[in-house]
């Protein structure tokens, strides 16, 4: 990612220190991968067994999606209908809500 701009980098605490939410969002040339020149990475990390437990990324041929089935299955991905990264960056803040609110 040569070209990438850094548009958006947040890491946030969640659930009294259990989890990890990272989120970046690169500005990157329009092309076949990124179409809407946007790359974008949303995890949830469980820091007591050091794994990812969500992922929200884009890139083609899925655009937005969410593996909800970490780190079990990765393949696994449900389709996100979001209209720009932001409104993407919203739908993971309140799965991450839902998941930590069912675990504590």
């Amino acid at each position: 990612m040569a070209s990438a701009k850094l548009i958006y980098d947040e890491y946030i605490v969640v659930a009294n220190g259990l989890y990890e939410a990272r989120i970046t969002a690169y500005e990157v040339p329009n092309n076949v991968k990124f179409p809407d020149g946007i790359k974008l990475k949303c995890v949830l990390l469980d820091l007591q067994r050091n794994v990812p437990r969500l992922l929200l990324d884009n890139h083609e041929p899925f655009g937005y999606h969410m593996h909800t089935k970490l780190p079990h299955d990765k393949q696994y991905r449900i389709k996100i209908h979001a209209r720009n990264y932001e409104n993407a960056i919203e739908i993971f803040l309140k799965e991450v809500q839902r998941m930590v609110k069912n675990e504590i």
